[in-house]
């Protein structure tokens, strides 16, 4: 494989969140330009010639990834399974809410607690639809791979997130004495561990960050798009070996609710100094 032709695809793909269609675009595409260098070959040109005419025929690779970006996007499938489930434990918890009887304000918070948390997994999973459906359209020149995030989570998920269910149990436990509201309070518990879990599997499937041509994509914690007109102005706030990111809108500064790592620091530093 010639290396004009490796680097030409290497900029399709960038612009095509979803990796696991890059395989199968890059044997479509290779396939393509070496049809189109036998056709070209019977003409007599040189070498240099042959690759040029190829490229020139294939088009812009900014404007060819963008139209397979289009048509393959990312695959929500995670999105749809997360939000119905949010949606039948929201509506659980609803039903505990309006079937209560003499509960007492133990019970009462940690409904509360539930169907919140259930509201809110709802909620991201809502925007991070609007967010995927819009990236979807745009040139993208960066996007961080989400199984370099899953390994960091592997911590949250088994330890952090089991932990927080293990400590509700016990609290609960020390308010109700173990009388008879322990079980339907139990059931509460659990669908806030769900969740939990529901909100890392959404994380887990997405890219932490997406550089497009029009602004940066978040989509951990808050999913949120900024343009990049006020990505220019921002600073850092190191935080437990980790860094933060504020935005600068107004004169005040904006956090963005997730921690990124040096390396993700530099990255952002070095794209918005060259843009």
């Amino acid at each position: 494989m010639k290396t004009i032709y490796i680097e030409y695809i290497q900029t399709v793909l960038q612009s095509v969140l979803d990796r696991e269609k890059h395989q199968e675009i890059q044997d479509e595409l290779m396939d393509h330009m070496q049809s189109i260098e036998e056709e070209i070959t019977k003409n007599g040109l040189n070498p240099k010639e042959i690759e040029s005419t190829v490229i020139m025929e294939m088009g812009s690779p900014d404007e060819l990834g963008k139209s397979l970006n289009r048509i393959y996007g990312l695959n929500q499938k995670p999105l749809f399974l997360v939000g119905i489930s949010s949606l039948f434990i929201t509506g659980f918890n609803g039903f505990m809410m309006l079937n209560s009887e003499n509960f007492k304000l133990s019970d009462w918070v940690l409904l509360i607690l539930g169907f919140g948390i259930s509201l809110f997994c709802v909620g991201v999973v809502v925007r991070m639809k609007k967010l995927l459906d819009q990236v979807r359209k745009e040139r993208i020149y960066y996007s961080g791979h989400p199984k370099t995030y899953v390994e960091k989570l592997t911590d949250k998920v088994f330890v952090r997130g089991f932990g927080l269910f293990i400590i509700f149990v016990i609290v609960l436990g020390l308010l109700e004495y173990f009388s008879d509201g322990f079980e339907s309070n139990l059931l509460v518990m659990m669908s806030v561990y769900v969740n939990n879990l529901f909100l890392i599997i959404l994380y887990t499937s997405y890219p932490k960050m997406i550089f497009s041509e029009n602004g940066v994509y978040f989509m951990r914690d808050l999913p949120g798009f900024v343009s990049w007109e006020v990505v220019d102005n921002y600073e850092w706030k190191q935080k437990f070996g980790e860094y933060e990111l504020r935005l600068k809108n107004k004169g005040w500064f904006g956090k963005v609710h997730i921690r990124f790592s040096a390396s993700e620091k530099e990255r952002l530093d070095n794209f918005v100094k060259t843009r």
